[in-house]
């Protein structure tokens, strides 16, 4: 099998938790982050027409050396159970948090995720997101 590079983050969307309280919570800063009811922008900061209509955050999370993504997967989702109630009241709220997966491969390669990483994914309601970058 091909190697693959990949990139991992982490995000939220919903209605109630704002982005700073989910940062804070987590311990984490945010790459990107908007509060509902807030100007939209341009990622350069340009005003669009309207106001963003739900709140969003995504945190980077980077994989140690040469650290397959399986285990980097199952090593963030075991630190993350320890705050469990967060994930919960995201779902609860009609929000959501993911895993977004790219992908970076030049030909076929894959990865096994196994039952534990998923029965674990799902014990936090994240879901997982993969958006594969091939070559021809």
């Amino acid at each position: 099998m091909t190697p693959f590079r990949y990139k991992v983050s982490l995000r939220f969307t919903g209605h109630v938790l704002e982005p700073a309280a989910i940062s804070e919570r987590l311990g984490l800063a945010p790459q990107f982050a908007r509060k509902m009811g807030a100007a939209r922008t341009t990622p350069k900061g340009d005003p669009l027409e309207g106001t963003y209509a739900s709140n969003y955050c995504l945190f980077k999370l980077d994989p140690r050396t040469d650290e397959p993504l399986d285990a980097m997967l199952l090593r963030v989702v075991s630190d993350l159970d320890a705050n469990r109630d967060l994930f919960l009241k995201v779902s609860e709220t009609g929000g959501t948090s993911e895993f977004f997966v790219g992908w970076f491969a030049p030909r076929n390669s894959g990865v096994t995720l196994d039952h534990q990483l998923l029965s674990k994914l799902a014990d936090l309601r994240i879901n997982l997101g993969l958006n594969v970058y091939g070559g021809d």
